[in-house]
């Protein structure tokens, strides 16, 4: 799976496969909580088993899918608000985006950096590059 996962990063997107990932594990889990819970996990669910040293189990039962897919849910909304898409950028085109955008607006500004293809220094020095890649000084009006 890390093979295929690493081929996917750079034609689909960090934040987006993030984002995918997150929602199909919380659905998964919750589908899990809610169908399959007495087969899976038996020392957190079953009350008669116990853990290390004869203490009793957690005894979550069914809450235990419920909190890892609430965690998902964390995750998800957490990669929603908090992390950039980087696909396509290079490290200086990066830190700009970190910079000069929200990450919600992320996506927007990615594809504006990729079309001007504009770095940290030469936005900072006032250069910007064109698709023949001609220096033009940026005008003031």
């Amino acid at each position: 799976m890390t093979i295929v996962g690493v081929q996917l990063i750079d034609r689909v997107g960090r934040r987006r496969l993030l984002l995918i990932g997150a929602a199909g594990m919380c659905f998964c889990e919750f589908i899990v909580a809610i169908v399959c819970s007495r087969y899976a996990t038996p020392y957190l669910v079953n009350p008669t088993t116990t853990g290390l040293n004869g203490v009793k189990a957690a005894n979550l039962g069914v809450k235990v899918f419920f909190i890892w897919g609430s965690t998902c849910v964390g995750c998800f909304l957490f990669t929603y608000f908090f992390i950039p898409e980087t696909k396509g950028l290079s490290l200086e085109q990066i830190d700009l985006l970190y910079r000069e955008s929200s990450i919600i607006n992320s996506e927007k500004y990615r594809k504006q950096i990729i079309a001007s293809n504009e770095t940290y220094t030469a936005h900072k020095a006032g250069v910007k590059f064109d698709a023949a890649d001609e220096v033009h000084e940026k005008s003031s009006a």
